[in-house]
């Protein structure tokens, strides 16, 4: 398996072809990295998130020598791409691995991924007409220009919008995007991501404790 040799090869010592914080082209040397673990979340032939699934990736990584656990994606494939069924995913993993009531307790579930954000949804970032015709609406146009040849006024040119970190730079954007809503895939709001802890929590503090009382 292609993840299961990742994990492998990313504990080892190695370098890659990256990016430097001034925008470079570089070879990054790295030590290896032990913590390296995979992530469960689906794809082309669905969600991957059951037991089954859990146990398979647990083979593949011991007969390779290692035991890193598997962490469990609530949203992309396994959730169908819709953020809002992650509470659902989530709840069947509780129920098939983690409660105490599971037919066979899955040790090997180090953790979930959940999508979230402080409000559910997520919202694209604007165009450049976007931008253009927001300025237009707002008067926040810079001036026009007077072009010495001929003495025409012309418009300012709208440049392209930035990188996504430098659009909290830019006012007129901040004013265009929703506060706390995610920019990329679609996320649950906090609410509903405290909820959705407390529930895996309070299973897996059920579980320790009728392993100890055992």
């Amino acid at each position: 398996d292609v993840s299961v040799d990742a994990v492998v090869s990313a504990k080892h010592p190695h370098c890659f072809f990256s990016i430097t914080k001034q925008g470079t082209a570089a070879i990054v040397h790295s030590h290896g990295n032990c913590d390296a673990h995979i992530i469960l979340r689906g794809g082309k032939s669905g969600p991957n998130y059951t037991k089954k699934h859990v146990d398979e990736c647990i083979a593949k990584q011991k007969k390779m020598g290692i035991n890193q656990g598997v962490m469990i994606d609530c949203s992309h494939g396994n959730s169908n791409k819709d953020y809002k069924r992650q509470p659902i995913v989530l709840q069947e993993i509780i129920k098939e691995q983690i409660t105490p009531q599971a037919q066979s307790h899955c040790r090997d579930v180090s953790g979930v991924m959940i999508e979230s954000h402080l409000f559910e949804g997520n919202q694209k970032t604007p165009t450049p007409a976007e931008i253009a015709e927001f300025r237009r609406k707002n008067g926040t146009l810079p001036p026009t220009t007077t072009s010495p040849k001929c003495g025409h006024s012309t418009p300012p040119l709208i440049s392209e919008p930035r990188s996504s970190s430098s659009l909290e730079t830019d006012s007129d954007v901040r004013h265009m995007l929703r506060y706390g809503v995610s920019i990329t895939d679609g996320c649950v709001n906090w609410m509903q991501t405290v909820a959705m802890l407390d529930d895996l929590a309070a299973a897996v503090r059920q579980r320790r404790a009728n392993s100890n009382a055992s």
